[in-house]
């Protein structure tokens, strides 16, 4: 979950719709797209592939009808987004397959080869083919976590306690997806963005403090709801008993994203970006691109430098 996926994602999803359109006889395989995971981030992408298939990019083909995708969004449970009140997720479900989204439910995934997935059912196993195969049903945190001799919980993320910071180490604190945090229901904090960007402030203001000589309460986690976009003009909101689905929903979830990005030059362009998107029918930069190389690639790279030979002064000169 980094920019570099977000790219190769990108890349693989424009790239099928190129070659479908040189060899149209293999169209119906490599439009075949299965998203493992019904939280929000496979809720979203979903949507966002079906809108980007069958309707974004739809006329740009005269060999084929990318509105002939097939997107296939498998979750284990009996619900999409299970956080969500039942209602929303019924409303998601139904949504999704309006635009054209197959939904398996109580699905578990067994094994994943090349271009298949082997699913259990309540029916049986079955075996789907796709082109593009999504996790989102989760993730690790990185591997630092593993080699710092911590405890750490099943999804090897490490104990904390009401400070955010490890018992045995006062001085060093974990937030955000590495840190399981439990609240006093006994339930850890979900690994979303506004756990982190709490602890976060949490923190800083602990060293503060801590500096100053002064007394800092234990941290408490604010539920200021939860929001997933479905698609154009589609989205679901929940904030305590307050829900809201549709429309008012999608532009609550534009609001607050537009709410929390950074500088006002940068709100307004964005707002300019969406709107211009809204009213065209547009969608964002549609360039296939090699993914940002990692720490791991730089270091093969200068490594491979190192190992060149240089040319000779004689041919420099030249």
């Amino acid at each position: 979950k980094n920019l570099p996926d977000a790219l190769q994602i990108r890349k693989r999803l424009l790239l099928s719709f190129e070659e479908a359109e040189n060899e149209p006889s293999k169209a119906q395989n490599l439009l075949k797209y299965i998203i493992i995971g019904g939280g929000p981030t496979g809720v979203e992408l979903a949507g966002s592939i079906a809108e980007l298939a069958h309707n974004i990019v739809r006329k740009d083909f005269r060999n084929i009808d990318t509105g002939k995708a097939e997107i296939v969004l498998i979750e284990g449970g009996s619900d999409l987004v299970p956080t969500f009140d039942r209602k929303l997720s019924v409303y998601t479900k139904k949504k999704l397959e309006k635009r054209g989204v197959r939904v398996m439910l109580n699905a578990r995934v067994e094994k994943i080869e090349d271009k298949r997935v082997f699913v259990k059912t309540m029916d049986g196993q079955k075996e789907l083919e796709g082109n593009i195969i999504i996790w989102a049903a989760g993730v690790e945190p990185v591997p630092l976590t593993k080699d710092l001799g911590v405890i750490l919980d099943r999804g090897k993320r490490i104990l904390v306690n009401q400070y955010c910071y490890i018992d045995e180490y006062p001085n060093v604190f974990v937030i955000g997806d590495m840190a399981d945090f439990m609240t006093k229901e006994g339930k850890p904090l979900p690994g979303l963005g506004p756990v982190a960007m709490q602890q976060g402030r949490y923190v800083a203001k602990f060293i503060i403090n801590l500096l100053k000589g002064k007394p800092t309460m234990p941290f408490q986690y604010i539920d200021k709801g939860n929001m997933a976009t479905i698609g154009r003009k589609n989205a679901i909101a929940e904030y305590r008993s307050f829900k809201m689905t549709g429309l008012l929903g999608w532009l609550a979830w534009l609001f607050v994203h537009l709410y929390y990005q950074v500088g006002f030059k940068n709100k307004i362009s964005i707002l300019i970006t969406w709107m211009w998107s809204y009213l065209t029918f547009g969608a964002g930069a549609r360039l296939i691109t090699d993914p940002i190389p990692t720490a791991k690639d730089e270091a093969k790279f200068q490594i491979e430098i190192q190992h060149m030979k240089m040319p000779d002064e004689k041919f420099l000169s030249k």
